[in-house]
């Protein structure tokens, strides 16, 4: 096995090892139960992982925003896993869940807008580009590499006036919120096994 494959497999069993077992994957009992995929690709020892911009819509609370593929759970899912992989076909076209296996899932989270809705959020990792087509409620779809990432201050608008706020900039796209936090967990799990491999 190669080096480089040696390094991304320590990176991932370590992800997985903190992840609770998708076999326990919580079950929804009603809309304010939602899930969302992330989908962590490996490339050239990098790791990339697939974001959405949302369509700008009045009736969307996150609208424009940048998020992982997700949303709300529907009784004929179940389990929250199912509805990881049901909202990330619909969003995406791309029937994820038969490509690759959900490793684990995280504790739920909760946007700041909507405390009340609890997010459980699912981790596959994909070795291969796929090649996401959006639907209505996107605008694009992008990957962003996890070690490249930067937080940095920028201003928020908020009616006539703007909030300073910490996030993440991507090719002029701000990652903040819940996804920022999401993306938070997994860049200390990714750099803590550089820092390991760095002073073994």
């Amino acid at each position: 096995m190669r080096q480089e494959d040696k390094k991304e497999l320590k990176i991932e069993r370590k992800i997985a090892s903190v992840l609770k077992q998708p076999s326990s994957a919580p079950k929804g009992a009603g809309p304010d139960d939602a899930a969302v995929l992330i989908l962590i690709r490996r490339n050239d020892g990098k790791h990339l992982t697939l974001l959405e911009k949302r369509a700008t819509s009045s009736s969307d609370p996150w609208s424009g925003q940048v998020a992982f593929p997700g949303g709300r759970f529907k009784t004929e899912d179940i389990t929250l896993d199912a509805t990881a992989c049901r909202e990330f076909f619909e969003e995406t076209r791309v029937n994820i869940c038969q490509m690759v296996k959900i490793i684990g899932y995280l504790d739920p989270v909760s946007p700041g807008n909507h405390p009340e809705v609890k997010v459980v959020p699912f981790v596959a990792f994909i070795d291969r580009e796929i090649f996401p087509s959006p639907t209505d409620e996107v605008q694009k779809f992008f990957w962003v590499p996890l070690e490249e990432l930067i937080k940095s201050e920028f201003l928020l608008s908020s009616g006539e006036s703007a909030v300073k706020r910490t996030g993440y900039i991507y090719q002029g796209e701000i990652i903040w919120g819940m996804t920022q936090r999401l993306i938070d967990q997994l860049m200390k799990f990714l750099f803590s096994d550089y820092e390991e491999e760095a002073n073994s």
